[in-house]
Order: C-alpha cells, then sequence, then structure tokens
C-alpha cells in the first residue's frame, strides 16, 4: 500500500476538521486520488518556480499516497531529483503516471486534462492562484510568493478532495501578498531583497513552522549570524508536518537537519532547550527572538528573557499566522497573547483523559505512575486496551517506556487513532503540513521585513490566515496590550530591566561561545 507509515499522524490532524471523521474512509479517499503537479521546462528552471515545485512534493508527498510529476515540454532531470525527494518522505508512494483526478500545474503553460486544475505562480512577494488560466513564475530568490502560492494550492486540494467532510469552499481567482498580507486589487509587491543583515537573531524552535522558516530563507543573500535553538530529535510522526524533514533524519536532532538545509548561511545551531541555551550563550541580550516553540509556558519564557524585539508564530485548529512585538513598554508583548486566563490542565488529567482514564480512581493512578516514574506494564496496558476496545497485543512494543512517552507517541504520534478506526478523535492540536509550512514562511517573511528595513508602516500586531475556507480580505487583527497587572509587561521590575538592557547597551550584541565564531554587523536597526 502506498500510504506513509506516519498516516496515523495525520490522520489525527485529519479528524480535528472533518466531519464523522473514520479512518477506514480517510484511506479510501486518500487512495481514490492520483494527484499530478504539472511544469515546464522554463518554469522549473526558474528560481521561484522551482521552489514553488519544491515545496509542493514536500507538503503532498506527505499525505497523498499516489502522486506524478510531469514536465510538460519534455523530460527534465528535476522530476528525478523531487521523486526522490517524495520516497525519501514516503519510500512507499506511487508515482506511477495515472490519469490524474486532480492537477496542479506551475508555471504559465496550459495544461489539457479534463479533472479540477489548480494554476499557480508566483513573483516575488506575490503569490498567484487561479481555476482558469496559467499564472507565470518569477526568477527571483524570494521564496516567499512562491512558497504561499504551494502552501495555498495543497490547501485548496484537500479542500477539494474531503469536500463533503468540510465547510470551506476551494478558492477563486486571487493574488495574495505575503509582504503585507492584503489581495486582489491590494496587493502590494514587496521591495527586491538585496542584503539581509540578521545581527543577532535567534530562531528558537526548529519544528514544522522552524522548518517551513529555513525552507523560505534558502537562497536569500544573507549575512551575520541565525543561532537557531532546539534540544528535541525527530521521530517519526514529525514528518507528518515537518517539509524539511524525510525517514532518514528519524532519531536526528532537529537542529542537524536545519543546519544541513541552510549550510550555505551561517547558522549556528544548539541541540539544546531555550534555558540551556542562555546558560552557554553566557548572557541575556538577545536583540532579536524568532520565536516556533509549541506552548504558551515556552513563550512566556521566551519573553521573559526580554530581547529588544519577537516575532512569533503559531498553528492552532483552522488557523496559522504571526505575531510581532517590538516595543515590550508601550506595545502587547507576547506574554499578552499567551497569557494564562483559566486554569489549564495538568499533564497527568490531560494524559489520563487522552487515554480514556478520567474516572478518579484512574487519574490518581496515572499521577503515581508519573510521580515515581514507573513505566508503562502490562496491567495498564490492559486497562488501556479495554477502554478503548482494542487488543492488548496492539500496545505491547511500549511496555517499559514512560507514560510521557507512550503519550507522545500512542496519543499525539496517532497511533491510537489508527488502532481505533479513528471514531473518537483525541485532544491534541496537530495541524496540517501546509498550515505549519505556511506559518514558517509568514515568519521568515517578517524576520527579512524586520532586518532589511523593508517597510515604513508600523504593523498590527497578528496577521493571520485560515486555509481550511477561502481567502478573505481581512488577515490582520489589532490588539491592544492585556489590561492586567498579572502580565510581565506591566511589572515595574520587568520594565525596568528593558529599558536599562536596550537604552544604555548596544542595539546587537555579538556573543561567543566555545564552538562559535563573532559575526558582523552591516547596520543597526
Amino acid at each position: 500500500m502506498a500510504l506513509a507509515n506516519f498516516l496515523g499522524k495525520s490522520a489525527l490532524s485529519a479528524s480535528l476538521v472533518l466531519k464523522d471523521f473514520n479512518y477506514e474512509n480517510f484511506k479510501q479517499i486518500l487512495l481514490s486520488h492520483r494527484i499530478r503537479i504539472c511544469f515546464d521546462k522554463k518554469t522549473i528552471a526558474s528560481n521561484e518556480g522551482f521552489a514553488t515545485v519544491d515545496l509542493l512534493v514536500r507538503l503532498l508527498s506527505r499525505l497523498y499516497p499516489n502522486l506524478n510529476l510531469q514536465c510538460t515540454d519534455g523530460s527534465s532531470p528535476e522530476c528525478d531529483h523531487l521523486s526522490e525527494q517524495a520516497l525519501a518522505i514516503n519510500p512507499e508512494i506511487d508515482l506511477t503516471e495515472l490519469i490524474p483526478t486532480v492537477v496542479i500545474n506551475v508555471g504559465g503553460k496550459e495544461v489539457d486534462f479534463s479533472c479540477l486544475k489548480f494554476y499557480i505562480g508566483s513573483d516575488q512577494w506575490l503569490a498567484k492562484f487561479s481555476l482558469i488560466k496559467p499564472q507565470l513564475s518569477g526568477h527571483s530568490n524570494n521564496r516567499f510568493g512562491a512558497g504561499a502560492a504551494a502552501c495555498f494550492a495543497a490547501a485548496n486540494l484537500f479542500r477539494h478532495v474531503f469536500s463533503d467532510q468540510l465547510p470551506g469552499k476551494i478558492d477563486q481567482d486571487f493574488i495574495y501578498s505575503v509582504f503585507n498580507g492584503s489581495i486582489q486589487d491590494e496587493a502590494i509587491q514587496g521591495p527586491v531583497i538585496k542584503t539581509i543583515s540578521l545581527e543577532d537573531t535567534v530562531l528558537i524552535g526548529l519544528g514544522a513552522i522552524g522548518n517551513g522558516v529555513a525552507w523560505a530563507l534558502t537562497e536569500l543573500p544573507i549575512s551575520g549570524s541565525l543561532h537557531a535553538v532546539d534540544g528535541e530529535r525527530i521521530d517519526l510522526s514529525n514528518l507528518q508536518r515537518y517539509v524539511l524533514a524525510v525517514q532518514n533524519d528519524i532519531n536526528q536532532q532537529k537542529s542537524t537537519v536545519i543546519k544541513r538545509y541552510l549550510n550555505q548561511n551561517d547558522v549556528n545551531t544548539y541541540p539544546l532547550n531555550f534555558d540551556e541555551y542562555l546558560l552557554k550563550r553566557g548572557n541575556h541580550y538577545i536583540f532579536r527572538c524568532v520565536v516556533c516553540v509549541d506552548t504558551a509556558e515556552d513563550r512566556r519564557m521566551v519573553q521573559g528573557s526580554l530581547p529588544k524585539k519577537l516575532i512569533n508564530a503559531w498553528t492552532q485548529q483552522e488557523q496559522c499566522g504571526v505575531s510581532r512585538h517590538f516595543d515590550f513598554i508601550n506595545e502587547p508583548c507576547l506574554a499578552c497573547l499567551y497569557h494564562p486566563v483559566k486554569e489549564q490542565k495538568s499533564l497527568p488529567m490531560k494524559i489520563a483523559e487522552s487515554l480514556g482514564l478520567s474516572a478518579g480512581p484512574h487519574i490518581l493512578m496515572v499521577r503515581d505512575y508519573m510521580a515515581k516514574y514507573r513505566t508503562v506494564d502490562i496491567p495498564l496496558i490492559q486497562l488501556i486496551a479495554g477502554v478503548k476496545g482494542i487488543a492488548p497485543s496492539s500496545l505491547l512494543p511500549y511496555v517499559g517506556k514512560s507514560l510521557n512517552v507512550f503519550y507522545s507517541e500512542v496519543i499525539c504520534g496517532g497511533v491510537m487513532i489508527q488502532l481505533t478506526g479513528g471514531t473518537q478523535q483525541e485532544a491534541a492540536e496537530v495541524p496540517a503540513a501546509f498550515e505549519s509550512a505556511m506559518a514558517g514562511i509568514l515568519l521568515a517573511a517578517e524576520l527579512v521585513i524586520d532586518c532589511a528595513q523593508l517597510s515604513n508602516h508600523k504593523p498590527a500586531t497578528i496577521h493571520k490566515l485560515n486555509l481550511l475556507r477561502p481567502i478573505t480580505r481581512y488577515t490582520y487583527d489589532a490588539v491592544n496590550k492585556f489590561q492586567t497587572p498579572d502580565c510581565i509587561c506591566h511589572d515595574d521590575v520587568y520594565c525596568n530591566q528593558y529599558i536599562e538592557k536596550w537604552n544604555n547597551k548596544p542595539k546587537a550584541r555579538s556573543h561567543t561561545t566555545s564552538d562559535q565564531v563573532p559575526f558582523s554587523h552591516s547596520h543597526t536597526i
């Protein structure tokens, strides 16, 4: 079967948005579709055209088992390279040239198929989408419009394939500006990207969004150093939406994958958690943090280190976006957006509920396992299997693992949804690959705009998109500074420390550690 070996995680993602989700039905729908990506030689030879096709392959081969690449005006060596990329992601994928059910055409040439066709292209900061006519691809080294076009195509494909279970229809023709979030006649082309000095920029979190950031930054004229921080390793379920990750990356440090992909730039990678990185760094004078971590707690911790500037990206159910935090004193800080306004469930409670062990005695048992570092054993396996209505033998490979690991691999990794047939939706936030990639592209774009001082206008705090519904003109949100004395940006100690740090210190400070070379600054912001 051509379905990926991490399909359970994809199913978990889909179960959160598809009406009446059933795992077997989900598989059959995917197997019934044959997706073809078409391009011509001129398009694939252009920087933006190749970038669009490359990201399409990286997105679609993670979900669709039948995918074919076609150069419409003759053979192309890029087809072989891109096919190898698809196989590296899903070794079982079927690349046979069959009659397609959907065609995605990149570039300016018409294609003659009777099925649904999406025409996409780009021009620097602009992404172009059409149902009726081909769209040209530009030759710049700016990947933002090209990447956004691929994400829009993948989103519309998902909406079409699962149209009976989704409220959102496919888009009509539009142009979208990654530069300012506008569409159609209001879509503004951004400036040509000439040079980008990153100064002191720390990328925190190298997961799905961080992968999107790295993909978008490659080929750009970057100087200075990017400090990429993440202490985790890649596991099989991560392949569901990490656009840079392939099967051979499993068990590798996430930082290793980012370093390999951005090896043409001066990238310092750290297989550390953020607090560990601060200790290694030796100072807290971080000029700019690019934040793509998973939890509100981690975001508040990053804001608490008081960088000069923060740019943040997120995905949540039916939304992806970025937020900007350039003035801790006078504007909403990152903690304002993630202030705990209600009591949060404890981790033992979340694990107990996800395993169907929400009864009082069972919750106490889960707490006992975690508090005493007890590993998963046969009695626990039998209890969970009985509650979930599955064979205990299916969970035996997890005996001896910690409950945290069991939760991560079985619940968050999508194993349970495969075993139960998907009739029980699990409590987890698992966006689609195209949502995470788009968040990363938007985040990288905001980083470049800030570093290169490309905009004279003060942007709204939030720029967001819902890729599960047709695009709208209103993608920005203004946010007021959180009106509570509990947020750290209302705390005199934090405010005075921020003022002291950034009024009396250089705007950007280099730093060295034992494995790092100082970097130069071409300008200050």
